[in-house]
């Protein structure tokens, strides 16, 4: 194999892996994605992962702002014990500021 064969190859398995981790993860940031946040706010029961689920679906649908989310979530994370329940009571009380009813 020449120079010129490798280069290619080593160029086309680093923009196929690009691509395929483009194509699979999106751009979906972390605190969008229901899963990592049920992991990281460690959810224990289903009510928790139910109430994550709803959340994720009105910031989708466009009826909760994503800065709600967003700040909520990473206030959230940084407290050593309790994540899920900061985080509820984050998002109600940010939510129930701007006049959205949750």
């Amino acid at each position: 194999m020449d120079r010129r064969t490798a280069l290619r190859t080593v160029v086309a398995s680093l923009l196929g892996g690009w691509l395929f981790q483009r194509t699979c993860w999106g751009d979906t940031p972390e605190w969008l994605n229901p899963e990592v946040l049920k992991a990281s706010l460690h959810t224990a029961t289903p009510e928790e992962e139910g109430f994550i689920a709803y959340v994720v679906g009105l910031v989708k649908a466009g009826r909760l702002p994503p800065e709600i989310l967003q700040s909520a979530y990473l206030w959230a994370k940084r407290k050593p014990k309790y994540k899920f329940q900061y985080f509820k009571r984050a998002i109600i009380h940010l939510a129930a500021a701007r006049g959205i009813r949750l």
